[in-house]
């Protein structure tokens, strides 16, 4: 079911504010939310401990290096496919502004990622929010939304939605399991990929209007 434009909006705004009142907890009682960071970083590392470490590297890491190089491409092959190219150019101009909209982040938060005695790869920049898991929500929101409103096929695309919402959740919790983000970095992240789908949405929505 598709959205009107004052729903849209109300969800947008909704997001903005959830972040908002995330990243001043973490920059203002950055002792308590770590306390509870940290109890669940231990438990997700307990729990998936039998996991090679190759599996959550793979998960956390697709399509985000290189610049979201693969994703673009994979977006811009659907997009063609389904003959809604134009959106495309909406799309690279949002993941790049995602990309960089986290690393500024960064620097005005200045959230220190967690101890190396956490860690199972070694990471140095800053940690709030998680930008794997800004891009990850945005890239595969996106990809849902464009099968939903392409695929006649009710079956594939629910079996394709419960895979990449899969997907999407396995992204967060390899970067806690690595060690490299708090839990609340990653849904932070999660918060900024979810802003700039409905972007992204609302670009679309005007495009296949016009």
């Amino acid at each position: 079911m598709l959205l009107s434009l004052k729903k849209t909006l109300c969800i947008m705004s909704a997001v903005l504010v959830l972040f908002i009142a995330l990243s001043l907890v973490v920059v203002f009682h950055f002792d308590v939310i770590t306390g509870l960071d940290l109890k669940i970083l231990v438990k997700i590392q307990h729990l998936l401990g039998f996991i090679p470490l190759q599996v959550p590297i793979f998960i956390s890491d697709f399509g985000y290096d290189l610049y979201m190089l693969p994703q673009l491409l994979i977006i811009g092959a659907v997009m063609i496919k389904f003959g809604r190219w134009k959106e495309f150019i909406g799309y690279a101009l949002i993941t790049e502004g995602v990309y960089l909209s986290v690393l500024i982040l960064k620097e005005i938060i200045q959230r220190v990622r967690p101890d190396e005695i956490y860690m199972k790869v070694h990471k140095t920049s800053f940690s709030f929010p998680s930008g794997h898991s800004s891009v990850s929500m945005f890239f595969y929101l996106t990809l849902i939304y464009l099968i939903n409103t392409s695929v006649k096929n009710k079956w594939a695309k629910i079996f394709i939605d419960a895979f990449l919402i899969l997907w999407i959740l396995s992204v967060g919790l390899s970067r806690i399991y690595l060690g490299v983000h708090y839990p609340s970095d990653v849904l932070g992240g999660y918060l900024v990929g979810i802003f700039a789908f409905l972007l992204f949405y609302l670009y679309s929505q005007k495009i296949r209007k016009t």
